[in-house]
């Protein structure tokens, strides 16, 4: 519950100026941790922090020392959940701890192990340590992605935030917008790493390492998933057998659940958003389990008779939680989603950033953290297009069916696809079989296609296709087999910036820390070592879980399946949000960057009910509020007279 931001190079040697600057960044970064704020000034670095809660309750990133002083001093943004093994381990080694702070810890890692310490820490976690005698910054991200970090590097120096709005308070900042990454945005409703949405910053990857030194950046990946798979099953020939029948295997998962889960209980009020699904359902009957009181669970569905909001419920009251519900109105949606949409520093297109954004809202006066399930349905196999993806790979074997898939392809550019979510989803599914089994999930995460943005755009952008990208991530782990290699892009491409991305900015809005134990390093390493039958069976996912759960769920519960929050949003841009999508669209910053009778065309397809564009419409909408917020922006800038430079 904290936000990271500095300087470090040749400027900072005027300290009095670059500390303002970083005074400047941390003051964008409030809503992070608006109770407490920390500054490290030293020659050639300055560093910032915010807290959610006062340094003398939990001083989760204060500055602290080695064994010279303060030479070596380091910031964190989240949570270290091993930190007390490291801790232990450090003891025995001969170190002395002169409190309980992260920051401290990690300075005794550096010291141990150097630059590999992050392959040591497991939890969701940004950190930045700056190692004064060697003039040294490293940056790190956890190893999925829960937590971000941006920086931009320029010839005297680097800047570093937890959100690309704090940077643009660095008076160096290059204020142009990367054109080949918002061509990404229209692609996945989000910027994947290392793009963001400006040329002059980039985004660190997760699992990776960046290292700064007067003479140059080095980055380097100190994490991998599927190397460490091969570890794995190295350790299983070397005869530490994992667990073979299935019942061993349904006993595993749930003991590694419930260890994530306690990892993720701390002594402060930690809640759960409930979604009504089977693996919510899981992580509060473990969670009951391990605390004698009761579990506070938040639940966010339409305001309209809502079957999530009633299976929710449902479950809240046979596991004994105190149930807390907010049903959300078009109207809370329009007067939210603004502010929403052109918060940290570029577009999100995710439409469930809305209900999580009041979902937050609620549940931060009644608990400091909240488990959340991100992850799990990539992990499991829990999605539809998980199923409709082994049903084309089962096609494989029928050449005339892949030929008539190809002929879809060529279709015209936007055929009419009916007024339901499900037509979509059909035409979906006959354009993947025509693409290599490697790019098939391309066909599922793209809100525009290559034609159509060529169609959209109005002037020449760089294309990166998300294709390719799928197929560069699937490339990385050829030795697995179909499903778990898709999987594995599932959650390397969607949810580490994607959804990720979107829990992160809407619950740090509020100073609401989410805590995913789906993503709990040892847990995704046992669900990614075991064959893809074992998550989806008879076009079932989640087959595993459904199995672990016997005699510990009710039999209603096990059924249930994945859930996902989910909004009207097609009915509601034909009704009641109809205005609202009609004047964010015309005119305005968008009008000089896209076609706008390509635009009237959706919009017009939309609303008759010949095709439901709603996720397209809304990745529009959020574009065109981002750009207009981040061109005032511009012109509301005092003059900003630049850092001193090397030169």
């Amino acid at each position: 519950m904290a936000g990271i931001c500095g300087w470090v190079g040749e400027a900072a040697g005027n300290r009095a100026q670059t500390a303002a600057t970083v005074r400047a960044m941390a003051a964008r970064l409030r809503h992070r941790g608006p109770e407490a704020e920390k500054f490290y000034r030293g020659d050639g670095a300055v560093l910032g922090w915010r807290s959610s809660q006062p340094p003398a309750a939990k001083p989760m990133a204060a500055p602290a020392g080695g064994g010279a002083g303060d030479a070596v001093i380091a910031f964190c943004d989240g949570e270290v959940h091993n930190a007390a093994e490291l801790r232990q381990d450090l003891l025995a080694r001969g170190h002395r701890f002169r409190g309980e702070d992260t920051g401290e810890l990690l300075v005794h890692l550096y010291q141990q192990h150097g630059e590999s310490l992050p392959r040591h820490l497991e939890g969701s976690f940004a950190f930045a340590l700056w190692d004064a005698p060697r003039r040294s910054l490293l940056l790190a991200r956890d190893r999925f992605g829960v937590k971000p970090l941006y920086y931009a590097a320029r010839r005297d120096g680097l800047s570093f935030a937890s959100e690309l709005g704090a940077l643009r308070a660095d008076p160096g900042w290059d204020d142009a917008w990367d054109w080949t990454a918002l061509d990404l945005y229209l692609q996945m409703d989000h910027i994947p790493a290392p793009y963001s949405a400006y040329t002059g910053a980039r985004k660190l990857a997760a699992g990776h390492v960046l290292r700064w030194r007067p003479e140059g950046l080095r980055q380097f990946r100190y994490w991998f998933l599927p190397e460490r798979l091969e570890a794995r099953a190295e350790e299983i020939a070397l005869g530490r057998p994992g667990p073979v029948t299935d019942a061993e295997q349904e006993e595993e998962l749930w003991v590694r659940l419930r260890a994530a889960v306690r990892r993720r209980l701390t002594a402060e009020p930690v809640g759960l958003v409930l979604n009504g699904g089977l693996e919510t359902a899981a992580m509060l009957a473990l969670m009951r389990e391990a605390r004698a009181g009761a579990v506070h669970t938040f639940a966010v569905g339409a305001a309209q008779r809502s079957s999530r909001l009633s299976a929710a419920r449902r479950l809240a009251r046979r596991l004994g939680a105190e149930h807390h519900e907010l049903r959300l109105r078009p109207e809370a949606l329009a007067a939210a989603w603004p502010a929403i949409a052109a918060s940290g520093g570029e577009p999100l297109g995710d439409a469930r950033a809305v209900p999580l954004y009041l979902l937050a809202q609620a549940a931060r006066p009644r608990v400091a953290a909240c488990m959340v399930a991100a992850g799990a349905l990539e992990l499991l196999a829990g999605r539809p297009e998980h199923a409709a993806l082994a049903l084309a790979h089962g096609a494989d074997r029928l050449p005339r069916l892949r030929r008539g898939a190809a002929a879809v392809g060529h279709m015209e550019l936007w055929p009419p696809r009916g007024p339901r979510p499900w037509s979509g989803r059909v035409l979906r599914f006959r354009r993947s079989l025509a693409l290599p089994p490697a790019q098939r999930m391309a066909a599922w995460c793209t809100a525009f296609n290559r034609e159509q943005r060529r169609r959209l755009w109005r002037r020449a952008v760089w294309p990166v296709a998300g294709r390719e990208l799928l197929a560069a991530i699937a490339a990385e782990w050829p030795q697995a087999d179909w499903l778990n290699r898709t999987l594995y892009c599932d959650l390397r491409l969607r949810v580490g910036d994607g959804s990720l991305a979107t829990l992160d900015r809407m619950t740090m809005a509020h100073g609401l820390e989410a805590r995913a134990p789906w993503l709990d390093t040892d847990l995704a390493l046992f669900l990614f070592s075991l064959p893809g039958r074992h998550k989806l069976r008879h076009l079932r996912g989640m087959h595993l879980l459904r199995r672990a759960v016997r005699g510990r769920l009710p039999a209603a519960v096990r059924r249930s399946g994945g859930r996902e929050f989910s909004l009207p949003l097609g009915a509601w841009l034909r009704g009641p949000l109809r205005r609202l999508a009609q004047e964010t669209l015309a005119g305005g910053a968008l009008d000089a960057e896209l076609d706008r009778d390509v635009v009237a065309m959706m919009l017009r397809h939309h609303w008759s009910g010949q095709a439901d564009y709603s996720r397209q419409i809304w990745n529009l909408m959020v574009l065109a509020q981002w750009m207009a917020a981040a061109r005032d922006q511009r012109r509301d800038a005092p003059a900003a007279r630049a850092l001193p430079s090397a030169a």
